[in-house]
């Protein structure tokens, strides 16, 4: 009968710490009907995406043609020298990029101030070369982003910004380059925060479905923020491990007691 108090105190202690430490873990799998299914399967995607330049965009412009001096000139003037290096087979180099203004121009020598926002890459390629061509003999322009850049935040491996030197990146993608999505991230919930011109929108989507390979999210653009929102099991842990010490004291006291109620 002396044991029956600590018994049951040490009952209740255990229950409370199995009630905050046991959280089930959902969305562990990607896609998880792919992963499940024998058969092959045919998912139709959406289009790719074509990017648009926006203000603040880093483009990086070069000419080729006809008469040395004129294209020497386009190819070296100006163009900011930007911290972002291009990994090539000799080294890397820093590479001259044009800066489009927050009005969406860039100004080019000979050519004059070029309204570039809201145009593809293709379209301003187009632009460039008919404006060349009354200065250049068979111009031929090859306009690139210097980067394509997108932002990762919430429970990633890897928070901060991936890039890629293609015009194209999809979720996977974007989280394979960030380390992946860690245990505490939900993975049926992600955001994708995407600002065009002065709209921002927000879309969700679920990366344990298939019907992601047709959200229009799928392909990311520059300058989108991914936010994977974080399940709370790291929030349970650690109010485990703040009454942890104080559970331990618990223990201590009632053996204690137990010890001194069968010497007595």
């Amino acid at each position: 009968m002396t044991r029956r108090p600590g018994f049951i105190f040490l009952t209740i202690i255990t229950l409370t710490i199995t009630l905050f430490s046991c959280k089930t873990t959902k969305n562990v799998y990607y896609t998880k009907e792919i992963i499940d299914s024998t058969q092959v399967m045919v998912i139709p995607q959406i289009s790719i995406p074509v990017p648009k330049i926006l203000p603040y965009d880093l483009l990086l412009i070069t000419f080729y043609g006809k008469g040395l001096d004129m294209t020497q000139m386009l190819n070296n003037f100006g163009g900011l020298e930007t911290a972002q290096k291009f990994p090539s087979s000799n080294s890397e180099a820093l590479k001259p990029g044009y800066l489009v203004s927050p009005e969406g121009f860039i100004e080019l020598p000979q050519l004059g101030k070029i309204k570039v926002a809201g145009l593809t890459l293709n379209e301003l390629k187009a632009d460039l070369t008919q404006r060349a061509s009354k200065i250049m003999v068979e111009p031929n322009v090859v306009v690139k982003f210097t980067s394509f850049k997108i932002t990762m935040i919430g429970e990633v491996a890897i928070r901060g910004t991936v890039t890629s030197q293609s015009e194209k990146m999809s979720i996977f993608e974007a989280l394979g380059l960030s380390g992946d999505v860690t245990l505490y991230g939900i993975k049926d919930k992600v955001k994708v925060i995407r600002t065009q011109d002065t709209t921002t929108t927000v879309g969700t989507i679920d990366l344990t479905s298939k019907e992601i390979f047709k959200s229009e999210y799928f392909y990311l653009k520059p300058n989108d923020v991914v936010y994977v929102p974080a399940n709370g099991l790291q929030q349970q842990q650690q109010k485990v491990n703040t009454i942890l010490p104080f559970v331990s004291i618990g223990l201590a006291l009632v053996s204690i007691f137990i010890a001194l109620r069968s010497v007595l």
